[in-house]
Parts: structure tokens; sequence; C-alpha cells
């Protein structure tokens, strides 16, 4: 078994412990967002988010062929989440809601929520489709050499 193997069945079993052991921790669903967030949570929250998927399966491709050029996404975006999140934790747990659309109705409207949610579903859509083909060169360069041993 290829060491590329061992790191990605450890990362998957590590994710389940800390998954089953939050889960026995949680009380109710406000632990995951708004309210039953400190500082530190929104922190890995946003992080989680923004940086979990993207930066592991789209972004390391492009920091290995180009070096550091390749980091500077991940180091931007975690940077600003650490920055959004000491600014503006307290005000996103006030503001009782959990998604930036909600956000932006709070302040602007429905109009500007219908909006929002429009662009972010095409943007999520983009980052999906782009890490589901990270995801698949991925599994064809490990599987594919564990293929060719058998």
């Amino acid at each position: 078994m290829s060491i590329q193997l061992v790191i990605i069945v450890l990362y998957f079993i590590l994710t389940i412990l800390i998954g089953l052991y939050a889960n026995k921790k949680s009380k109710t669903a406000n632990s995951f967002h708004g309210a039953g967030l400190g500082i530190l949570m929104c922190v890995a929250a946003g992080t989680g988010e923004w940086l979990g998927g993207t930066s592991t399966t789209g972004i390391s491709e492009y920091g290995f062929t180009h070096g550091i050029s390749g980091a500077w996404y991940s180091l931007a975006n975690g940077i600003g989440i650490i920055v959004l999140a000491i600014f503006f934790a307290k005000l996103y747990r006030s503001l009782d809601t959990v998604t930036v659309p909600g956000i932006v109705e709070k302040y602007v409207g429905v109009n500007a929520r219908v909006v929002a949610s429009v662009l972010l579903t095409f943007v999520m859509i983009a980052v999906g489709t782009a890490q589901i083909i990270a995801a698949g060169t991925l599994g064809v360069s490990i599987l594919g050499r564990l293929l060719l041993w058998v």
C-alpha cells in the first residue's frame, strides 16, 4: 500500500473520530452556528468551509507545480478568515442567521438575499465541480498506482 493511500485512510479515520466526539459533546444544532460558536470555533468553521476542500484538492496541486505562488490563495484566505472572526464574530452571533444571504437580507432586503443566493449557488457549483475533478485526478494518481501493483 502506498504512503499516499495510508495518509488518506488515516485522514478519514481521524475525521470520523472527531465527528463522533463532537456529536457526543453537542447538545443542540446551535452548537454549530450562531450563538453557540466562540471566536475559535468561528475561525475553525470558516477555515473548514473556505479552505478545507478548495485548498486540499484544488490549490495543493497548483502549489506543487508552481511553488509558493500556489499557496497564496490558502495563506490570504486563512488570514482573511482569522481577521473576520476576530472583528465580526460578535456581530455574526447577534444576527441569528447562519448564511451569507441571510446576513445580506438583514441589511439590504429580501431581493438582495435572492440575488446573493443565486450568485452563491453558481459559485458553489463551480467550486464543487473543480473539487470533484481534482479529487478524481488524485484518486486516479493514487489508486492507479495501487492497481498497477495488483
